[in-house]
């Protein structure tokens, strides 16, 4: 049986309905895995791992979320990855496949007429 992980992505932790949502994964005892900005968020009373990416103080310098955002990156690049090579061979068949099926369906886009 293949096990289901359910991540949450969010920097403060101000969205009630994301937290609703951790709250029925957990009573589904889906593992739960948070990434965020810090550990004061209300999420993880319901997670088992919680990544921490650190408190970014981009509203006081006026950078949007530009920090926030890149930290969120790296850090679903290095999970992604890490996932993959626990078994190349078979995440390097599913993503071939994968490209495959874009490939295809960009090809039936080609061939739709648009009217504007």
């Amino acid at each position: 049986m293949q096990e289901i992980v359910f991540l949450s992505f969010q920097i403060a932790g101000e969205h009630n309905e994301l937290e609703a949502i951790a709250r029925v994964a957990s009573d589904y005892h889906l593992f739960l895995i948070s990434l965020m900005g810090n550990k004061e968020n209300p999420i993880t009373n319901y997670t088992d791992i919680d990544l921490i990416y650190g408190e970014t103080d981009e509203s006081e310098v006026r950078m949007a979320a530009t920090t926030s955002l890149t930290a969120q990156l790296f850090m679903i690049n290095v999970l992604y990855y890490r996932y993959l090579s626990l078994d190349f061979s078979n995440s390097l068949d599913l993503v071939t496949q994968s490209k495959m099926a874009l490939n295809n369906y960009k090809k039936h886009l080609s061939n739709i007429e648009f009217e504007h």
